[in-house]
């Protein structure tokens, strides 16, 4: 089966089966009334169509904020006997629409953009599309150009497809399943920056990794002077705040944006040349002795080597951890120096 893109993001299952685009004229202004109702409660006539299933799911799911897109992956699949036929349009309002509830059954008005494109006496360009059974066609859209949600909380997220496009309120639809959606409280500018590894291309995260592993990954990483992902176990606010003068300055400033840019520099220290930091000291080789832990902290004693003009030194290091969210994550150490070879 052969699948292709076209620059508004369609994804389709046989482009030969795609027609040009055509233009309708959507008229509007006889029902000006019925538009402002639909779009208010949302369109009230279901198409039924037996074997055609339409779902919608989080595409990149992540932790949203009031200010976050959104992005939901929407699909048509034919699991029926027949061909299925349908128009889809680049101009989405006349494709698609959400429903947002809040767990009271209140919706959410649409944004105001969505209201707009609605209501415009534009031509809607459109393709006709044909889809075989087994077959699907898919777009990714983020919910908020079509919905405002301007506060956390928990809400309950429907999308209808227009097969025959939307050009009054009794445009037939099909109805989706249905998505929880969390919104938190907060801002996508207090959530860390998306951190790609530079060997293999993925996002980089945490996993549920025990504590001798995460001292091996971090390690490692310093080896390969991989910053991104030497810090990636590191609690860096729990280091920091082992230095006692350290920690009664962070204690008297009064904003999170004072604490987040201490830590940020400190962090920044961390990886300059010539910092003698024995935290950051890069190992010729190391080998990991005993690992120690209770369900929420942990020990790793590691001897490290470290090569020097005409001598080697060897140091014991011990590396202290603490989970949480079932995550290990290194916030402080001890070294003792062991001999010299």
């Amino acid at each position: 089966m052969h699948y292709s893109e076209d620059k508004n993001g369609c994804t389709f299952a046989n482009a030969a089966i795609q027609l040009p685009y055509r233009g309708v004229f959507v008229l509007k202004k006889a029902f000006v009334l019925f538009v402002l109702i639909s779009i208010l409660v949302g369109p009230v006539f279901p198409q039924v169509n037996p074997g055609i299933e339409f779902t919608i799911r989080y595409f990149d799911k992540s932790i949203y904020f009031p200010d976050s897109r959104i992005l939901v992956r929407a699909e048509i699949y034919n699991n029926s006997a027949q061909t299925y036929r349908f128009k889809a349009s680049p101009q989405r309002a006349f494709t698609l629409d959400f429903s947002v509830k809040t767990l009271a059954n209140e919706s959410l008005e649409h944004a105001q953009q969505f209201i707009i494109d609605r209501n415009s006496d534009q031509p809607v360009l459109y393709r006709d599309f044909s889809l075989e059974p087994g077959e699907r066609y898919a777009i990714v859209e983020d919910v908020t150009r079509y919905i405002r949600i301007a506060r956390p909380g928990v809400y309950i997220i429907r999308a209808s497809y227009f097969p025959e496009l939307y050009t009054d309120p009794l445009s037939r639809f099909i109805s989706s399943n249905m998505l929880t959606l969390s919104v938190q409280a907060g801002s996508t500018e207090d959530v860390p920056e998306t951190i790609i590894d530079r060997e293999t291309g993925a996002v980089l995260r945490q996993l549920p990794i025990p504590p001798d592993e995460v001292v091996e990954y971090a390690l490692s990483a310093r080896q390969k002077a991989d910053w991104d992902k030497f810090f990636l176990y590191i609690d860096i606010e729990g280091l920091y705040l082992q230095d006692r003068g350290r920690e009664n300055s962070y204690k008297r400033w009064s904003s999170d944006q004072e604490r987040r840019t201490a830590l940020h520099v400190y962090r920044e220290r961390l990886t300059d040349d010539g910092n003698s930091d024995e935290f950051i000291l890069l190992p010729n080789s190391f080998t990991i002795q005993k690992t120690s832990y209770t369900p929420t902290e942990a020990s790793v004693i590691v001897i490290e080597k470290f090569a020097y003009t005409g001598y080697t030194e060897v140091k014991q290091f011990t590396y202290f951890l603490r989970r949480r969210d079932r995550i290990w994550t290194i916030f402080n150490y001890e070294v003792q120096n062991v001999r010299t070879e």
